[in-house]
């Protein structure tokens, strides 16, 4: 196992644990095919796909960014692609390192190939170009 799959999965399981914590039941499918990791249901009879993704500090940015797409390993290499609005309602942005995740509607991820955070509420982007993603910001544990 990679670092990269050990992170994805720690992140898997903290977001697991956060939506468990706010009143939702998890149920994880059978395969690995989709394009959300599991489903929260939230006992009043809805249904959200949900796919995490983790938050990490790039260095050569100086920034908490993630990832907004999804990779697959194809005769011609890995090859990523973006999510579109079927592929899941909610993403799960999970930053271990501080105890924060972001709760995102679909609608706000698509045809982005990454987002960028601000959990220590530095620098958010004033400019309306860039959404504000910290408004989703809760604490995991």
């Amino acid at each position: 196992m990679t670092d990269k799959q050990i992170n994805g999965t720690k992140s898997e399981i903290l977001a697991q644990y956060y939506l468990i914590n706010k009143g939702y039941w998890v149920s994880k499918p059978i395969n690995d095919f989709l394009e959300y990791d599991f489903i929260a249901d939230d006992n009043e009879g809805h249904i959200h796909r949900v796919q995490v993704k983790t938050i990490y500090f790039d260095n050569s940015k100086q920034r908490w960014i993630a990832s907004c797409v999804t990779s697959h390993r194809r005769s011609e290499g890995i090859v990523n692609k973006k999510y579109s609005i079927n592929s899941f309602d909610y993403g799960l942005f999970i930053c271990k390192e501080c105890n924060a995740a972001y709760f995102i509607p679909i609608d706000l991820i698509t045809e982005r190939r990454g987002i960028t955070f601000y959990p220590d509420g530095k620098n958010i982007p004033t400019s309306s170009r860039y959404e504000n993603f910290e408004k989703y910001k809760d604490t995991i544990l």
